[in-house]
């Protein structure tokens, strides 16, 4: 008889920085750029007592707009990488425009990192696809400081829900963290299991405080390096050998 036996494979994470990039978003997309660095060096230096650090990361920048209002301009994306330099220049890249009206189209952009193709398990993944949820964590970062639509618009997703697309997230395995403003639409989205939200202003003022949360450049700092640990933690993935 085959006995399974539990190993602990520590540190392994595939990160996407999902970005509003219509154009208010601006000071966020710069705060980013500026501040990758401080995330990624927290993941990777051990805490006290030589804590757990992210030994293996990829991560790819992902930016969305209104897949109503701007069409086949609504999504952009670059490949995972393991450079730092990439992740930066990706976020520099991101050009702040287009958006329509208020809600952008969060939903169709967790729809379709849900259905990114996925590596077969311990083999390895390419720029454009997740690693098998058994080999790393699959992290998701959101910045917004706007509503989302409540159903999907990009055909290949069909008019999906937010329950759908709920849905997707769970069977995804993503662990989400999102800074957005305060809004009964998130409040729906924090029904997935595990995540951590951060509400910054309201519909009411919310371009003007993310921006005084973008320029606040110690702060801003410090919720990089608290994201950071809050990634090393997610990604102490345990995994079940035959």
């Amino acid at each position: 008889m085959t006995q399974n036996s539990l190993v602990s494979k520590k540190g392994i994470a595939d990160i996407v920085f999902l970005i509003d990039c219509t154009g208010s978003m601006k000071p966020c997309l710069s705060a980013l750029a500026g501040n990758i660095g401080r995330l990624l060096e927290t993941m990777v230096t051990p805490g006290a007592n030589a804590a757990a650090v992210v030994s293996d990361w990829r991560a790819k920048v992902c930016g969305y707009r209104d897949a109503i209002a701007d069409g086949g301009l609504w999504w952009s994306e670059s490949p995972f990488t393991s450079d730092p330099a990439q992740v930066r220049s990706a976020l520099a890249a991101l050009e702040p425009k287009g958006g329509g009206d208020e809600p952008e189209s969060l939903l169709d952009a967790l729809w379709k990192l849900a259905r990114m193709p996925v590596a077969e398990k311990g083999a390895a993944a390419e720029g454009g696809t997740w690693r098998h949820r058994h080999d790393a964590v699959r992290c998701i970062i959101v910045f917004t400081d706007a509503s989302t639509h409540m159903s999907t618009a990009i055909p290949e997703a069909d008019g999906a829900t937010s329950e759908d697309v709920i849905r997707e997230v769970l069977n995804a395995k993503f662990k989400l963290f999102i800074f957005c403003p305060e809004a009964e639409c998130y409040h729906v989205l924090q029904s997935i299991d595990g995540v951590e939200m951060d509400f910054v202003g309201s519909l009411t003022d919310a371009r003007e405080q993310m921006q005084a949360f973008s320029e606040d450049q110690e702060n801003f700092r410090k919720v990089m390096e608290e994201l950071g640990r809050s990634i090393t933690v997610a990604s102490q993935v345990d995994v079940v050998t035959v």
